[in-house]
């Protein structure tokens, strides 16, 4: 609890820091994630200017998908998901174009999908890797290009 108590006073410093200044926080656009692998978690109710912050599962943070367990299956499921999509769009644009400009606009378009920030969230777990080279193989099978699928890496 002591910890709790400490974490909402910093968090009002900001609040604090804004008052002086003359800025503003609108905290309704401010939320509050606890990152663990623990079954149960600690609940305080923590406020920024007398206002209570939303307890959130997962968020959104430069394009990478986090969840208060640290499992990438929701990021790997979206990524999977607009890379199936970029995926059907060039199937529709460019179903009669040569090998070459399939393998162009698959290094183009949906590889940078599918490497995006990839060091901070390259997953270990089987069926996650499984998931991302099952989109690959679908590049693969619809530009009959090959595609290295290394250890470790998927792309």
């Amino acid at each position: 609890m002591e910890d709790c108590l400490q974490l909402q006073a910093d968090i009002n410093k900001p609040g604090e820091w804004a008052n002086t200044w003359g800025m503003r926080f609108q905290p309704t656009k401010c939320n509050m994630m606890t990152l663990t692998r623990k079954k149960e978690t600690i609940r305080f109710d923590y406020t920024l200017k007398n206002t209570k912050l939303e307890f959130l599962t997962s968020i959104k943070y430069l394009g990478v998908n986090i969840t208060h367990g640290l499992n990438w299956s929701k990021h790997v499921n979206e990524t999977c998901n607009k890379a199936y999509k970029t995926l059907g769009l060039l199937k529709r644009n460019l179903s009669f174009c040569s090998q070459d400009v399939g393998l162009q606009a698959y290094k183009g378009l949906i590889r940078p999908i599918l490497e995006y920030a990839s060091t901070a969230w390259d997953p270990h777990q089987l069926y996650l890797q499984d998931q991302l080279e099952r989109v690959l193989k679908k590049i693969s099978k619809v530009y009959n290009i090959k595609l290295q699928l290394r250890p470790g890496k998927y792309v």
